[in-house]
């Protein structure tokens, strides 16, 4: 299988070296027969966060390497994109909320 996957991940390049397709010309069945699905970006980033620290959740928290281009998004939230939500807005959401758990119970 892996052997397969690889075949279909990769080319031929004019120099003849094998080098990754861009998935951007991939179809959706090739990218997941390579392992590759539909995610929440922020978990990606986290995955690799992950994966950098040798899967210490401990250790993606104390991450120092702050010039990395993902270390802001590490625990798993953009925290260039604070909401600050108005009072009715609270609110709006709150009896959205109520809504939904009543729709749930009933």
């Amino acid at each position: 299988m892996k052997s397969q996957s690889l075949k279909t991940a990769t080319e031929q390049s004019e120099e003849g070296l094998l080098v990754g397709r861009d998935p951007r010309t991939m179809t959706v069945e090739e990218l997941n027969a390579n392992g590759h699905f539909d995610r929440p970006l922020l978990d990606v980033i986290r995955a690799k966060c992950l994966d950098c620290c040798g899967q210490n959740q401990a250790e993606v928290r104390r991450c120092t390497a702050i010039k990395c281009d993902l270390w802001p998004y590490r625990m798993n939230k953009n925290p260039l994109r604070k909401r600050e939500l108005s009072d009715e807005q609270k609110q709006a959401m709150a009896d959205r909320m109520r809504g939904l758990r009543k729709n749930q119970e009933g």
